[in-house]
């Protein structure tokens, strides 16, 4: 089965080293339905990217995500719940550097 479209995609993210030395991060896109009407977890994991950069490089990444795998089980069938979601991008589940809105049709 295919995906919903808008539910998988990439989210680009201005990245900076700040410090002196080269290094690595890792990024998470985690996915909310704030609204739902099911129960499910306040945030869930639906990608991540591992960037390394230089001493004070800056750079554009794009962070793939998957909003599917939120889908919920009804009957014996995965019903993508349509509406208002949200991205989450930051380097653990609670670092909200980034919050992008999105309206999803099922």
């Amino acid at each position: 089965a295919s995906a919903p479209s808008g539910w998988t995609g990439e989210i680009e993210i201005l990245v900076e080293n700040t410090g002196e030395r080269r290094g690595a991060t890792v990024l998470q896109v985690y996915g909310t339905r704030p609204d739902s009407r099911f129960d499910r977890p306040l945030r869930r994991l639906i990608g991540f990217r591992r960037v390394e950069l230089g001493a004070g490089e800056r750079r554009a990444v794009a962070v793939p995500y998957d909003l599917t795998v939120l889908g919920v089980r009804v009957d014996g069938i995965f019903v993508h719940e349509p509406g208002g979601w949200q991205l989450t991008v930051g380097q653990h589940a609670t670092d909200a550097a980034v919050v992008v809105e999105l309206q999803l049709e099922e």
